[in-house]
């Protein structure tokens, strides 16, 4: 009898201990709350990005799946044949050695970065650089495991799925598509999933294509995160929008923020400021995502992670980044984050919230606004006026941010537990924004 007890006492804990790891598991990649993942997640992701980075000529190979970064920050391959993949990860993991030895220190990169201005930090970073790391990351991702596992369909044959459906998201009220690199499929939310609308889909793709394929029925299209505060064509940033990050775009300073609603010549101000702070030089919806650029109209305002009001100096409007410093701004920072990257938003309805990079490629046919490509979809949360506020990444084991983007808008899939949000990928935003590329961070 006491050893049927003790037998049935094991039992249950065992079931109550494996319930406990499941839930830490999956809290780990759910979280999207302030406080965001533990330090250890953050410090595993800071070194699969890295790998990530390494590994990126595997993405022109026919027989990749993808890569994400799951639960415990560890980085995922997912192959057809995995004949070439153990080669490429050797070679990566001795490129990321060599580099480490020259590298410094988080210790090293925070002193230099808190005794710099906060938007001069980028200065500290190498654009031509593959591993803008400090040491101890570099040296987590040369014995950090990566994870080798099978696919079913290549990379190359998702993303042409979803290249070939975009030309139809009109006709077949598609509303959403990207690839879902986790579950190695392509997930398209419609406004109709009837038989009559996939049969005419499987005319495009195939029955091949059909089967690589998830359809979500959702009740309406995305929308741009951005609230009417006037009648009048003038947009007030602290009512409608989100300042994303002072930049000087080929020397003419300013600000990025989105592009949808705005027109070039729209003069933009900001609660408490009598005269426009600046007017739309630049405005972009389409195959680079959703972005501007607000040419600063007047020396009374300087860029900092305020507007400064030059004439009282007691007169400062936050703008983006609530949060202080340091924070990076920076091409040579700001490209590849894999799926399952965790990020934070900044906007000025919702404040900092967090969540995780569900596809690096979704394009969003917007209420009123027309179609946005090459978004980065993720799971934070947002509302009405965030739209433009920056997306960042931590780095140097989450001592400072970069800035990977400018918030755009929000949708529902109930597949991913509901509500998601999409932002303009940075580097899209640069090569979009000027055919020189010159984009710095602004420097008072």
């Amino acid at each position: 009898m006491k050893k049927s007890k003790w037998l049935l006492f094991k039992i249950a804990y065992l079931l109550v201990a494996c319930v406990l790891l499941f839930s830490v598991s999956v809290s780990a990649n759910d979280k999207s709350g302030n406080d965001g993942p533990s330090k250890a997640f953050i410090q595993n992701q800071s070194a699969s990005i890295v790998q990530y980075r390494g590994l990126l000529d595997l993405t022109d190979d026919s027989d990749y799946g993808g890569m994400y970064i799951d639960e415990n920050g560890v980085l995922n391959v997912l192959v057809v044949d995995n004949a070439e993949v153990q080669a490429a990860v050797n070679s990566v993991k001795s490129s990321i050695k060599q580099a480490s030895a020259t590298a410094l220190s988080a210790d090293e990169l925070y002193s230099k970065a808190s005794a710099a201005e906060v938007n001069s930090v980028a200065e500290l970073a190498k654009a031509d650089n593959k591993f803008e790391y400090d040491k101890e990351t570099l040296q987590r991702a040369e014995i950090q495991q990566i994870i080798i596992k099978p696919a079913a369909y290549s990379k190359e044959y998702l993303d042409s799925i979803q290249t070939t459906l975009e030309d139809y998201m009109e006709q077949l009220d598609i509303v959403g598509i990207g690839v879902d690199e986790i579950d190695n499929r392509v997930d398209v939310d419609m406004l109709d999933v009837s038989d009559e609308i996939i049969a005419e889909i499987e005319e495009l793709i195939g029955q091949s294509g059909i089967s690589a394929c998830s359809f979500e029925e959702v009740p309406e299209r995305p929308k741009t995160n951005y609230s009417v505060t006037n009648a009048s064509s003038v947009h007030n940033v602290f009512g409608g929008y989100t300042l994303g990050v002072g930049v000087t775009v080929d020397g003419r300073p300013g600000w990025l923020m989105c592009g949808h609603y705005l027109e070039v010549g729209d003069f933009i101000y900001a609660t408490g400021c009598n005269s426009p702070i600046g007017r739309v030089a630049i405005k972009h919806m389409g195959i680079y995502g959703d972005f501007s650029f607000i040419e600063r109209t007047s020396t009374q305002y300087t860029i900092t992670n305020k507007i400064v009001d030059a004439s009282d100096l007691r007169k400062s409007y936050y703008w983006g980044m609530y949060e202080n410093g340091p924070y990076v701004f920076s091409q040579g920072l700001s490209w590849g984050f894999p799926v399952g990257t965790y990020v934070e938003k900044f906007g000025q309805t919702t404040g900092k919230t967090g969540g995780f990079i569900r596809y690096s490629k979704h394009t969003a046919t917007y209420t009123g606004e027309g179609s946005a490509f090459n978004l980065i979809r993720a799971t934070y949360s947002s509302a009405e006026g965030d739209s433009g506020g920056p997306v960042t990444v931590y780095l140097a084991d989450g001592r400072y941010r970069t800035v990977i983007g400018i918030h755009s808008g929000s949708g529902y899939n109930s597949m991913y537990g509901g509500s998601y949000s999409c932002f303009t990928d940075m580097e899209d935003l640069i090569e979009g924004i000027t055919s020189t590329h010159n984009v710095q961070a602004y420097a008072q």
